[in-house]
């Protein structure tokens, strides 16, 4: 699996490079203007490949998604979903029922490998890859309403003789994640946005072997205009036992936008976003406990993006030979990552992104916060991805 992931991403290396090196030679920059929208300038007219912001992320405030890919935890995946949701009701009604799988569905695929280093605390060696998709499907989509259907996969693959230090059992050699889920979001008659997101899956190293290895993860969430509509009082209940807190957790976060260059979520969870020039983006995310996403992003063209990011990132399991059915098995690291995204012909993006990995390490807890066991510490190293995307 390793080396077949290499090869794909050493072939997407080549071609994402050689394509841009043909853009960049067949690119002319815009003549100078006057008076424009620039780094120096904030109030000028935009120029002709000027995105309103509005329109300019995938996702509006307060959770918006991170740009690079990257494993999340359960809460930041659900507030993300929740927020494009929420855009899709904004934007024009338009009565359909059924599927526009050409217009409508967003589909995302993401392959990774981090290769082999040490492991602390015992002989050894660890190396990891991994393959995501994400497929949204509406079902449907009127006048102030929206349900859609929602499937992912995760697969996990790793490679070590590591022994688990206080339960003896070995590492196994696959996880995975597999979720179907549906999502209802609808205008009220005050005004106001509600609906909620449920969903069914599995999260262990052998799927759907056990019932006591099946997860149930809901949100509920309602959104109140404030202040003229222009800010909004956000308030929401999360559930997911693969999240750092596997217990029901309340949310609640006042939504300030003072002006199209700021905004952010006061509260829990806490979202920034800072637009000093048109073409470059501050963004912040923070969930419980730990999750943490930090982003700044370039604009280098009308379709290629620089950016880099720190990000403290959770996967959450249950082992199949786990001694206590509470028992949470985490992956968790810090990074740095750089990555180049580009925007294809046809709604397709393509995003190639490394990453510095440290402070790794696996352990058994039944929290992020209790007592842990099985600890096993791994040495920093790299990590290359590369992400397929298509936005109707």
């Amino acid at each position: 699996m390793n080396r077949r992931l290499l090869g794909l991403l050493l072939l997407a290396v080549c071609a994402f490079w050689r394509q841009q090196n043909a853009c960049a030679q067949s690119y002319a920059p815009p003549a100078p203007q006057q008076a424009g929208y620039s780094d120096q300038d904030l109030f000028g007219e935009p120029p002709t490949d000027y995105v309103p912001w509005g329109e300019s992320y995938q996702a509006p405030p307060p959770y918006q998604q991170v740009t690079y890919p990257q494993p999340e935890d359960p809460q930041t995946q659900l507030f993300e979903e929740e927020m494009y949701f929420i855009e899709e009701a904004e934007q024009k009604p338009r009565k359909k029922k059924g599927l526009d799988v050409a217009k409508r569905d967003p589909v995302k695929t993401y392959v990774f490998w981090a290769p082999e280093q040490n492991l602390r605390g015992q002989d050894g060696d660890f190396s990891m890859s991994g393959f995501n998709a994400a497929l949204t499907l509406p079902i449907l989509i009127e006048e102030g309403k929206i349900w859609a259907a929602t499937i992912t996969y995760d697969q996990l693959d790793i490679s070590t003789d590591a022994i688990l230090p206080d339960t003896g059992i070995a590492m196994p050699d696959h996880f995975y994640q597999v979720n179907f889920g549906i999502t209802h979001i609808r205008a009220l008659d005050n005004g106001w946005q509600a609906g909620g997101m449920f969903s069914v899956g599995t999260a262990t190293d052998k799927p759907f072997d056990d019932i006591n290895d099946m997860t149930v993860t809901a949100l509920a969430f309602v959104n109140i205009p404030w202040n003229n509509d222009r800010d909004s009082w956000n308030f929401s209940l999360f559930y997911s036992p693969t999240g750092q807190l596997p217990f029901p957790l309340p949310g609640i976060a006042y939504h300030w936008h003072p002006s199209e260059q700021f905004e952010m979520n006061i509260g829990l969870p806490f979202a920034m976003k800072y637009r000093p020039t048109e073409r470059r983006t501050l963004s912040l995310t923070y969930t419980p406990l730990t999750n943490i996403n930090v982003l700044l992003e370039q604009q280098l063209g009308a379709k290629v993006t620089l950016y880099g990011g720190y990000s403290i990132n959770n996967k959450i399991y249950f082992l199949s030979e786990r001694t206590d059915d509470k028992d949470q098995f985490y992956f968790f690291d810090q990074r740095l990552t750089i990555g180049l995204r580009r925007d294809l012909i046809g709604g397709f993006s393509a995003d190639l992104s490394a990453a510095y990995l440290f402070d790794r390490k696996v352990f058994q807890a039944q929290g992020f916060s209790s007592d842990r066991t099985d600890q096993i510490g791994i040495d920093s190293g790299g990590l290359i991805s590369l992400s397929i995307s298509w936005r109707r």
